[in-house]
């Protein structure tokens, strides 16, 4: 049998900080049982409470409870009093600790639950068993990431403040290769759900796709999870945009060449091509049809790519497509918030940034578009000429920014149009031209409402 998850050095560590800091001491009050070994345990069990601990007398309180030799004697608790030179990694071992516990308090979850699947006779009484567990693995778990404190916070607001007042640019997040994008909201940052919405065919997933492929080729973990259409032609876009060669390429290779004049596609296209498929076999960039369109499936998904892969970015093409937890009675509203909550909750928990398409309709139902733009720390709207019969209407088209929690470019429009022949966001002046969505739509005249 595999042994209990713990850190033996960072626990004599721990303890040794704790007995030469008075301040540590009152400042940490710790569940003994975030030490795996025993004799630590008492130790800590023996240390709380006192104001400080002076070695000596210390040593002769666990000699006289009978303590003394359960620890290992005198030399071992001196072994563990200068252990630690200084009280400098206090912190990150402290946070090892609470890690290891929340494994040990997981692996005793999961015995609780074999138990339970054995003995319970019905659903009701296996699910109840299972509550207490599963409610203390989560307290636990969440404990090992304290909130910073107050002195931190405004260290941190003091720090971009000064920033601001200096003229200085904050701190770059990940770039998405789309220089514009980037100017305006400083990149991706972590624990944070932005929103590319369009109307059906408007670009959305062509944009969302030129970031994914610009992030990846870039040596970010990029996880695309699609719902509507094939893996392959989210792939095949992907190609297309990193070669940065005409689309008709690759859809059709040999009716592209005869256009041109030749019997076969040319060798420079030919190794665009395979330069590009190169680039994105050998980054860390997966394309995902998830089984089914229900909410808890994609959740699974993006925990089990995160964990296994690294992913710090995740793209959900489109979130109108999931199906949410909707109990009897609730509204599509009601769902769309649920979904919109959850994904924006496991941005947070995983610490990565979550960017989900939408698609907006004249019809779509404002409350429940807003639900999601709640959430949304960022919402890029891409605009587009209604009337298609003109021969112009790929050109009557703009990006703005619908919503921007942190950078206040909200309404602010990007010099962004689509190269319908590379299927890439280039620069590029907007029309003046403003979209009107009538009805009950989300946009008019190039403002959210």
């Amino acid at each position: 049998m595999l042994p209990l998850p713990h850190a033996l050095g960072p626990e004599k560590s721990v303890l040794s900080s704790l007995m030469k800091s008075p301040d540590l001491l009152a400042e940490h009050s710790l569940d003994p049982q975030i030490f795996h070994v025993p004799a630590h345990r008492i130790l800590y069990q023996r240390m709380k409470g006192l104001e400080e601990v002076e070695l000596i007398s210390f040593i002769e309180g666990l000699r006289v409870a009978g303590l003394l030799e359960n620890i290992g004697g005198p030399a071992a608790i001196t072994d563990i009093y200068t252990y630690a030179p200084s009280s400098s990694h206090f912190e990150s071992h402290l946070g090892l600790l609470r890690d290891r516990h929340a494994r040990r308090v997981a692996i005793a979850a999961c015995a609780a639950a074999v138990e339970a699947a054995n003995d319970c006779a019905d659903d009701g009484a296996f699910l109840r068993a299972l509550g207490g567990p599963i409610t203390n693995v989560f307290d636990i778990a969440t404990a090992a990431t304290p909130p910073k404190d107050t002195k931190a916070l405004a260290r941190e607001f003091l720090e971009t403040f000064e920033a601001k007042v200096a003229g200085r640019l904050l701190p770059m997040g990940l770039a998405t290769g789309i220089p514009e994008i980037d100017r305006a909201l400083r990149g991706l940052h972590p624990q944070h759900m932005g929103v590319i919405s369009a109307r059906s065919g408007g670009g959305k997933s062509t944009m969302a796709t030129q970031i994914a492929a610009n992030l990846a080729t870039d040596g970010i973990g990029v996880l695309y999870l699609i719902l509507e259409r094939t893996e392959q032609s989210a792939f095949q876009r992907s190609v297309i945009q990193t070669a940065r060669i005409h689309h008709a390429a690759v859809i059709d290779p040999a009716g592209y060449a005869a256009a041109q004049g030749h019997a076969k596609p040319d060798h420079a296209t030919l190794l665009a091509i395979r330069d590009a498929i190169t680039k994105l076999v050998d980054a860390n960039f997966h394309i995902r049809k998830p089984p089914n369109r229900r909410l808890s499936t994609q959740c699974a998904e993006i925990r089990r790519y995160v964990r296994l892969h690294g992913v710090k970015v995740v793209f959900v093409d489109q979130i109108g497509l999931i199906r949410g937890e909707r109990q009897r009675g609730d509204t599509e509203e009601v769902e769309r918030r649920g979904v919109s909550n959850t994904l924006q909750e496991l941005a947070h928990e995983l610490g990565i940034t979550v960017v989900v398409l939408s698609q907006v309709t004249d019809e779509i139902d404002t409350k429940g578009a807003r639900a999601i733009e709640e959430d949304a720390d960022w919402w890029l709207h891409i605009a587009q000429e209604r009337d298609k019969k003109k021969p112009d209407f790929g050109e009557h088209q703009h990006v703005l920014i619908a919503k921007d929690s942190h950078n206040g470019m909200a309404g602010e429009r990007l010099p962004l149009v689509l190269d319908h022949a590379t299927l890439r966001f280039v620069h590029g002046a907007p029309k003046e031209k403003e979209e009107v969505m009538k009805g009950r739509g989300v946009f008019a005249m190039g403002k959210a409402r």
